[in-house]
């Protein structure tokens, strides 16, 4: 047998039930419409309870909506403890919630999808202008196996991204865009119909169109207008070519892409194919969750109810058979 690195941190949530506000809705529309009213603010977690088989549920009110975070909540119907045994969902999600607050008090970025969350720090000395290069993390924490109900796990891989500084209002940026692919990022409160895509990738651009709007063929195929203030282009190697070739300097693309691979840890500070690539990622990741600490971060539970999360540096392994 032979051992496997992961990179893969053991987690425990203390203590393993929590008491959290919440509020009960008749249905799971009627929830989302008095999610997206009352508590836009707040951090939920939502569930039906008849499929718990729990017998005490009042008719009409078949969806729980828990408040784990935000403002001091205003809820009548006063607390209900949860076991987060019965819920690995939620607890994986207040795992996220926690370590994105504590990377956030850290100064770093934070940007998530629906299937990671992202942290991401400016690095220093990185390329002028209106690219920026940043490294950091992505993380998912999830329950493995359900026989083990209160034992999560971390999953961290090591990022390098370049990220293009400004929107399409900057008319260089304008100029280069066609075809290329852009995320919704709005600097003001999201068009309704295009709130599942903030911050996401959105489609792309199709054309500049009228005034200060760009048509874009969107991911879930349908073609829309959008004020390019809007849009922020994905920093793709075609987009970074086609901007380093607006600018004149047609051999700063690659140093960029250079700079990148350095970042990742693929090439050596000296530009040569890194052979501990792996090693020298997880290393990173290590330090960047502990800093001084090398083998455990603990934080306070971020929700309303009282806790710890306890995150343990010495990455997973798994037997490999010889």
């Amino acid at each position: 047998m032979s051992d496997l690195i992961l990179n893969s941190f053991p987690v425990e949530i203390t203590p393993h039930t929590l008491a959290l506000p919440f509020a009960e809705y008749d249905d799971w529309p009627a929830s989302t419409e008095g999610r997206n009213r009352d508590y836009r603010q707040y951090s939920t977690y939502r569930y039906d309870r008849t499929r718990l088989s729990d017998d005490d549920v009042r008719p009409g009110k078949r969806i729980r909506l828990l408040l784990l975070s935000g403002p001091s909540p205003s809820i009548n119907d006063g607390v209900h403890e949860i076991d987060l045994g019965v819920f690995p969902s939620l607890g994986a999600r207040l795992v996220e919630h926690t370590l994105s607050r504590h990377l956030a008090s850290q100064g770093m970025t934070l940007r998530k999808t629906p299937f990671q969350n992202v942290a991401l720090a400016r690095v220093e000395n990185s390329p002028g202008d209106l690219i920026h290069l940043y490294s950091g993390i992505s993380y998912q924490a999830r329950r493995p196996f359900s026989a083990e109900k209160y034992a999560f796990t971390l999953s961290v891989q090591w990022e390098a991204r370049a990220i293009f500084s400004d929107s399409l209002s900057n008319s260089m940026l304008r100029s280069i865009s066609s075809g290329l692919a852009v995320l919704y990022t709005p600097k003001t409160p999201s068009n309704k119909n295009l709130q599942d895509f903030e911050n996401h990738y959105l489609g792309h651009v199709k054309q500049i169109g009228h005034g200060d709007e760009a048509v874009v063929e969107c991911r879930d195929g349908q073609t829309r207008s959008v004020p390019v203030a809007d849009l922020t282009l994905e920093a793709s190697p075609e987009a970074i070519r086609r901007y380093e070739r607006e600018k004149g300097t047609s051999q700063q693309a690659m140093r960029t892409w250079r700079k990148i691979q350095q970042i990742s840890k693929v090439l050596t500070k000296e530009g040569r194919r890194n052979p501990l690539v792996l090693r020298d990622r997880l290393d990173a990741i290590r330090s960047m969750l502990g800093g001084r600490s090398r083998e455990q971060l603990m934080l306070p539970l971020h929700s309303y109810s009282t806790g710890t999360v306890s995150i343990g540096l010495a990455p997973m392994r798994a037997e490999i058979p010889a």
